[in-house]
């Protein structure tokens, strides 16, 4: 899987490199929202994972951004959100964003190993159907 961490923090940005190298991941990071965009925009990925809390463009911002965007492959690509707040209220407005997952800090490595592995899982499925669909050719 192809993901980009995106955090303002270079330390959640390392720490979530070591947690996902372990799973053989192609990683990729972006300090804020903007860069993140544009990284989106530039290289195919399979997942984004980004702190709600960052300066620029916030990461509930990037999912209503990726969520508008005129490409069918931004629009669908899961964006898992980082926070340290509980909120239900701040989860309410990601989840309306479109964000996929949300993630808590401080990140236990097990957690987002299990998420990350779940998106991974749901992609090879939604890839194997549109495969087996479109040997099918029209009804």
């Amino acid at each position: 899987m192809k993901i980009l961490i995106v955090d303002d923090s270079p330390t959640t940005r390392s720490f979530l490199k070591v947690i996902l190298n372990l799973e053989s991941m192609d990683l990729l990071e972006a300090e804020n929202g903007e860069r993140a965009l544009l990284i989106a925009q530039l290289v195919t990925l399979d997942l984004v994972i980004a702190d709600v809390n960052m300066p620029r463009l916030d990461g509930i911002g990037l999912v209503q951004k990726l969520r508008a965007s005129p490409e069918s492959r931004l629009r669908r690509l899961p964006v898992v959100l980082l926070t340290a707040d509980r909120s239900e209220e701040l989860q309410r407005r990601g989840l309306e964003a479109g964000a996929t997952a949300f993630a808590r800090k401080p990140i236990l490595p097990a957690e987002l190993s299990a998420i990350v592995k779940g998106i991974g899982k749901r992609l090879a499925l939604d890839e194997s159907l549109s495969r087996t669909s479109g040997r099918r050719g029209p009804a």
